[in-house]
């Protein structure tokens, strides 16, 4: 038995497609109702057209919370339109300085929060003493300040992302 190896196929480049922006309230609705590809998805109105929004790289047939998290509100996003009623978005659009901002004072919201988490483990051991107790509690509300100021900083940063 000879074992034939297939050639491998041409991998052509994707087409070059400008970056657009687009602005507006993004609705969940069932587009291709009769067809195969009959599903619900994320649309927006965009120059009197309902535009399909998918997320570049996303599953066309789901859309996770993050996703429907976007549903009732206004929101302006980056990414190319595959044809003149579908978009694939790369991201909300906006300063990527405050979009890099975000993501870094969300990690270290994740990381404050899981010290308070491991702090709050720890103070059932320093009850035991009164000054480990004066301790725990006052790094206790420590750590509670930093996480609310880096709760309120997400907060303003993806206001000012939202435009």
């Amino acid at each position: 038995m000879t074992l034939r190896v297939a050639a491998p196929a041409v991998v052509r480049p994707a087409p070059s497609r400008p970056k657009a922006i687009v602005e507006g309230t993004i609705s969940l609705e069932k587009v291709a109702a009769g067809s195969k590809s009959e599903r619900s998805a994320l649309t927006m109105r965009v120059g009197g057209q309902r535009v399909v929004i998918e997320r570049l790289g996303g599953n066309p047939f789901m859309i996770d919370a993050q996703e429907r998290g976007l549903v009732g509100k206004k929101v302006r996003l980056e990414g190319y339109f595959v044809s003149e009623r579908l978009f694939r978005y790369t991201g909300p659009a906006g300063d990527k300085k405050v979009a890099a901002k975000l993501e870094a004072t969300q990690k270290k919201l994740d990381k404050a929060k899981t010290a308070l988490q491991e702090h709050q483990r720890f103070m059932m051991v320093a009850l035991l003493s009164p000054e480990g107790s004066r301790r725990a509690t006052a790094k206790l509300k420590d750590l509670q300040a930093t996480v609310r100021t880096l709760q309120n900083e997400v907060k303003v940063l993806k206001k000012e992302l939202a435009g």
